[in-house]
């Protein structure tokens, strides 16, 4: 990146660089409150939520197992189709160690 600079043609109204975060992937946090599916998919709704997160939930297979002699992939999840949802602000504080 050093070498060749920021590419030209992306977000050249914010010093191309772009205006929104975007996390991947990230480590699981036990907060106050755990987000689940509930919240995902708007059957559980926070209203003081810090954020939004917006996208399918997907969680890639877990594990392989043997069923029949064929393997199978095991705890493949990907559910789409639902609007952003808020982030708790008390999931963005972890636990103190003791409680």
């Amino acid at each position: 990146m050093q070498k060749w600079g920021y590419p030209k043609d992306e977000y050249p109204d914010n010093g191309h660089w772009s205006p929104q975060l975007y996390i991947r992937e990230a480590r699981r946090m036990i907060g106050d409150v755990v987000m689940t599916q509930d919240h995902c998919q708007g059957r559980k709704v926070v209203s003081d939520g810090v954020g939004y997160a917006a996208y399918t939930m997907d969680s890639h297979n877990c594990d392989r197992v043997i069923v029949n002699g064929m393997v199978k992939n095991e705890g493949n999840v990907e559910v789409g189709g639902f609007s952003p949802s808020r982030f708790p602000t008390e999931r963005s504080s972890p636990k103190r160690r003791d409680q």
